[in-house]
């Protein structure tokens, strides 16, 4: 019976290391609600880089609602995660975050195995310099609801496929030297975006030959100036 016992306890634990190793670990980083807190869950108020630099698998920022008060809604803060936070997180692969969150400058520069980042902000947050610079195999990049993505923020990214970006305030040289993009999604309330945003030919990266990016603009209340795309490196669909 004890080797029985003995066997089953090394089978779980060799299920929770190969549970860990491919990243299907979740955290859930909450603030403002009080009630959205469970034992994976945490409420503070910054993200720094002492609590959270070896974090793995996926991790989601959440800064909800905050609850009603005497039948008011409380006010909500905005959050933000740490200058270098993350720096050279190689275990962390997913990044979602919704609500008015901002990411200072290298909150997650290189972070190698991050794969796909999504951000659903409330208009208000800003995604800092040379944030997820040299993500070196990041595919996806889904951003919303940011009021600015400033300057390297995604550049040298070389992985880099597609990029959707809907209700941004502005967008500065944030995607250079990224040599994969291959498709840039524009849904709607975008409205600044610097010339050379895109320009997959930056200081890093002297490429010929790549073939254009496809830039799909679809949605309402675009105002950005539309003369970058006029050349032979963007083939242009609208919806």
């Amino acid at each position: 019976m004890l080797l029985e016992l003995s066997i089953l306890f090394l089978a779980v634990l060799g299920l929770i290391f190969v549970y860990r190793l491919k990243g299907y670990h979740t955290q859930t980083i909450s603030f403002n609600d009080e009630t959205a807190v469970s034992d994976d869950e945490m409420q503070i108020t910054k993200i720094s880089s002492e609590k959270h630099k070896d974090f793995f698998g996926t991790l989601v920022i959440r800064n909800v609602s905050p609850k009603k008060k005497g039948g008011e809604l409380l006010e909500v803060k905005p959050v933000v995660v740490g200058e270098k936070s993350f720096i050279n997180n190689n275990n962390m692969q997913y990044l979602v975050s919704t609500g008015w969150v901002s990411f200072e400058s290298f909150s997650f520069f290189q972070c190698q195995n991050l794969i796909e980042v999504k951000i659903e902000g409330s208009g208000k947050g800003v995604i800092g310099k040379n944030a997820f610079h040299r993500c070196m195999n990041l595919q996806k990049a889904h951003i919303e609801g940011m009021s600015e993505i400033n300057n390297l923020a995604f550049s040298r990214c070389g992985s880099l496929l597609q990029v959707i970006l809907k209700n941004i305030g502005k967008i500065e040289c944030s995607f250079q030297s990224c040599p994969s993009l291959a498709e840039l999604c524009i849904l709607g309330g975008v409205s600044h975006i610097k010339s050379n945003a895109f320009s997959r030919y930056g200081l890093f990266h002297k490429i010929d030959h790549l073939p254009p990016i496809q830039v799909i603009i679809s949605g309402e209340d675009n105002k950005f100036n539309r003369k970058w795309l006029d050349n032979d490196k963007c083939e242009i669909f609208e919806l």
